[in-house]
């Protein structure tokens, strides 16, 4: 067999197997959005420079904008057992962060400035005014961010289990960053990001960080989670790269300690870690109030609603 042969086998088998992979990947995401879940909540979108970002706004009152956790997977609908609540007193203001949820997901490498522009443009420009923020997880470093670069824009912050000051200062490494250039591949790394972010691992993980019973959520919120993950083609994949680089960490420590805001903290006590990552962040700035809900997991305002809405209305009033 001469080369030009075996150049054509090798060819005709490269395409076919791309071929192959290409309708898997569009399978698994046609299967993970069919219901089209995300679809059932109204809302509106705000045009900003990078994309269409999602929000919902509902209530009367002085504003709140409420920040879901910084996953992939994450979108506003993790607030659905407190917004409602919350908008008796306040003006409330959900959003999906670009690259979650509704919102656009662009293919580019996404930033912590990039989230901290956001903040401040949305406050700035929808809301109009001053606001209250509550953020989960990794979204807390975006908002303590943005409000030492614009003080008069927040007033007080509530971080729900938000991440230690080490893991969220990583800069980015030659290898996580081959990491992100393998996931943003064409093809090979959506069929690498639906096999990290499959069904089987997201339940997994929502249960062993966000609840302190397992399964004790409804089948709707993981199939939220799992659609998020393959909306609009799996092009969240961008963001999960961009988090795998370490491109979204930040230096927390060399701001939070100029602030003067109201921060309060609100960990679910299950996590051993919770009590000293509050610590790490009362060290730099002793001002910041803590509070464990007992029996919760990560995720207090899924987990135990009652508690959360308790403890966060008792720091807003």
């Amino acid at each position: 067999m001469n080369w030009k042969k075996k150049l054509a086998i090798v060819t005709a088998f490269t395409g076919a197997t791309i071929t192959t992979i290409h309708i898997i990947n569009k399978v698994i995401s046609l299967n993970a959005t069919k219901e089209h879940i995300l679809m059932r909540s109204s809302g509106t979108f705000y045009e900003w420079r990078f994309g269409k970002v999602f929000y919902k706004k509902i209530g009367i009152g002085s504003p709140i904008l409420l920040i879901h956790d910084f996953k992939s997977f994450s979108s506003s609908d993790e607030w659905n057992q407190t917004i409602n609540s919350l908008a008796k007193d306040h003006t409330v203001y959900a959003l999906d962060l670009l690259g979650c949820g509704r919102s656009d997901k662009p293919n580019m490498t996404y930033t912590n400035y990039l989230y901290v522009q956001l903040i401040t443009d949305f406050i700035k420009h929808v809301i109009g005014q001053p606001t209250d923020v509550i953020a989960t997880g990794a979204s807390s470093s975006f908002v303590l961010a943005a409000c030492h670069n614009e003080q008069d824009i927040i007033n007080k912050i509530i971080m729900v289990n938000p991440v230690s000051m080490k893991s969220i200062s990583l800069p980015p490494s030659k290898r996580t960053k081959s990491a992100a250039w393998v996931l943003n591949v064409p093809i090979i790394g959506t069929l690498l990001y639906h096999v990290l972010s499959s069904k089987y691992r997201l339940r997994k993980y929502i249960n062993r960080e966000y609840f302190s019973l397992p399964d004790s959520y409804s089948k709707t919120l993981l199939d939220t989670y799992y659609e998020s993950v393959n909306e609009t083609s799996a092009k969240s994949k961008h963001l999960y790269a961009s988090m795998v680089g370490k491109y979204t960490t930040l230096q927390l420590s060399l701001f939070l300690k100029n602030l003067n805001n109201s921060i309060y903290i609100i960990d679910g006590n299950i996590d051993p870690e919770a009590h000293l990552i509050a610590s790490e962040y009362q060290e730099i700035l002793p001002s910041i109030e803590s509070v464990f809900i007992k029996g919760s997991g990560g995720m207090p305002q899924l987990d135990a609603p009652s508690e959360f809405l308790e403890n966060t209305k008792l720091f807003l009033s």
